[in-house]
């Protein structure tokens, strides 16, 4: 792995840098005249040193929790994207059914996935999140910060970089930065900077922040080079992947699927980005987009969760010669109390359809009834067959 360094003489704050064009040079096209660098086993990642603390070390875990959170807010100029959820359910689909992996459910179908409703979840739920995807539109522009502009409420209020003051009520534009779409529960786009989007999150802890929108690392036109929304992130957690540039919509799913692949098979961050980013190869030029933000104070390659090594383990008044005799109600009571990695190592085992079983962010005692009533039902395994599995799992 080859790691290229730049440092300032002079303090090289994370706030306020006024003129180096480093951090916006695409360093992943670098190339030594006959090849790219990237064709090398090397891998590009941008480090910066915020000054508050993240998290330390590598996060424990027996099952990674990822939250998706998908906005299908969009208008003339930005088409509607298809949901990355059904492509990273593919690409965690091994990992998923051993129970390493959980995809995490957060507002009903019936309802829009509102910044409102995400902060009511993420204000309620106890336990840290592992992962956290944003998957909809951003821009990175210049906003009217005046709350009495007669185009408040609209996109009108956002200008190009090179504009100066709002056409509309004459004040003077804040310096530009990015942002993400979020969706209303009235018609149009609720717009959230990077800012806000980080200190939302934030309070989850996650390990690694993944956003496949257009424009979330750009960071430019501005007395700081971290006024992007990647860069904004990394005052909370320890890695984001985002990309600076645009991205077309099949390049990302092809990256997505890949990446989450990867991370279920306990890649590295940038192994998985590496691995992601050569899916994208067949379509356009879009491979180098992708981009890993870690801090200083992160593992160098992005090792960032460490896999607890669990085994199935009942009750102690239960052994496995006793399970065959057992009835319904004491195979019920083994069954809740089986941590989720051991009860998704049973499903796949008794190969149960994952349309019928409670997702690992139910409650055990509502998985372990949907399990045994789907086998007791026509087409089902039969209790029998649980009692099998269980015994096979144990030895």
């Amino acid at each position: 792995m080859l790691f290229i360094k730049f440092s300032c003489v002079a303090a090289y704050d994370a706030n306020v840098i006024e003129s180096s064009l480093l951090p916006l040079y695409p360093w992943q096209l670098v190339h030594d005249g006959q090849e790219f660098l990237a064709d090398y086993p090397v891998t590009f990642s941008y480090l910066i040193a915020h000054q508050n603390p993240p998290p330390q070390g590598k996060r424990k875990v027996k099952q990674i929790k990822v939250l998706v959170i998908l906005s299908t807010a969009s208008d003339k100029q930005y088409k509607s994207i298809e949901s990355k959820q059904t492509v990273i359910n593919q690409g965690l689909k091994k990992t998923s059914q051993e129970g390493r992996a959980c995809l995490l459910s957060w507002y009903q179908e019936t309802e829009k996935p509102t910044i409102k409703r995400l902060r009511a979840y993420l204000t309620e739920r106890d336990e840290p999140l592992d992962i956290i995807h944003f998957d909809g539109h951003g821009f990175f522009k210049r906003k009217c910060p005046n709350p009495e502009c007669p185009k408040r409420d609209t996109d009108r209020v956002f200008y190009s970089l090179n504009t100066q003051k709002c056409q509309f009520c004459g004040s003077v534009l804040e310096e530009p930065q990015g942002f993400l779409f979020f969706d209303r529960d009235s018609p149009g786009i609720d717009y959230r900077s990077g800012a806000e989007f980080a200190r939302l999150v934030g309070q989850s802890k996650p390990m690694l922040v993944v956003i496949t929108a257009c424009k979330s690392a750009l960071a430019y036109k501005s007395d700081s080079v971290f006024n992007g929304v990647a860069q904004k992130l990394l005052r909370q957690v320890p890695a984001v992947v985002a990309t600076p540039f645009s991205i077309s919509e099949e390049s990302a799913t092809n990256f997505v699927e890949q990446f989450y692949r990867a991370l279920g098979a306990k890649k590295s961050l940038l192994e998985a980005v590496k691995l992601a980013g050569d899916a994208m190869r067949h379509h356009k030029y879009e491979w180098y987009r992708p981009v890993i933000f870690l801090r200083p104070d992160t593992d160098e390659d992005g090792n960032l969760f460490e896999w607890e090594v669990t085994s199935v383990e009942l009750p102690p008044e239960v052994t496995p010669k006793d399970l065959s005799q057992i009835n319904k109600n004491e195979l019920l009571d083994i069954l809740k109390r089986m941590i989720p990695p051991q009860f998704n190592q049973l499903l796949f085992k008794l190969d149960v359809p994952q349309y019928l079983m409670p997702s690992s962010d139910n409650p055990q005692t509502e998985r372990a009834i949907a399990l045994l009533s789907w086998a007791e039902a026509p087409g089902g395994c039969g209790l029998q067959k649980i009692k099998q599995a269980l015994d096979e799992l144990l030895k």
